[in-house]
């Protein structure tokens, strides 16, 4: 516990390793479920979106999801895409816990900027499963869940960061004779 009086050192007041952790744990999640498609995807969904047999069939088509015209982003597939987004929050995550102090804000800010487009991107393709497909996927549906849980924590995680450099910038305001209260 830190004694009163004393200040905490610069980098610590930007990490909050609960969150990161769940960020990590999140990511790595996601790897699972893209990797799990990615798998379907090359066995052709034969045993539906799971893997595990035809049970919601009737309601979900993986398949016919992946092969649309917005199973692609510049040529390449988004389940990969989906890859390399998730281990991208991932390693974003842990140079924030283990890189040099230099990198602490930097990861965090990219990190921001990726998951805000990863979110964006995957409302556009749920919104495209509602509107445009006669047709869900499970897995997709799934990742879109685990970029909307990461979005949340990414921005709370943000917003933590800027408190601290934000009451340096702006001191609090003190009457004539009081002390500023911490």
């Amino acid at each position: 516990m830190a004694q009163q009086g004393k200040q905490s050192p610069a980098r610590l007041s930007g990490y909050h390793p609960t969150l990161d952790r769940a960020i990590f744990v999140l990511a790595m999640l996601g790897v699972l479920v893209a990797v799990h498609l990615w798998i379907q995807q090359g066995r052709g969904f034969a045993e539906g979106c799971t893997g595990f047999g035809d049970a919601g069939a009737s309601v979900f088509d993986c398949g016919a999801v992946v092969s649309s015209a917005a199973g692609t982003f510049l040529g390449v597939s988004n389940t990969l895409w989906g890859l390399v987004f998730y281990l991208g929050v991932g390693l974003l995550t842990a140079l924030a816990a283990v890189g040099p102090a230099a990198w602490l804000r930097p990861s965090k800010m990219l990190r921001l900027g990726l998951v805000g487009f990863g979110f964006l991107y995957s409302v556009y393709l749920t919104l495209y499963q509602f509107t445009q497909l006669d047709a869900r996927c499970l897995l997709c549906l799934l990742s879109a869940g685990i970029v909307t849980v990461l979005t949340v924590l990414v921005v709370l995680d943000a917003r933590r960061v800027e408190a601290p450099a934000s009451a340096a910038k702006h001191p609090p305001k003190t009457r004539p004779g009081k002390k500023a209260v911490a």
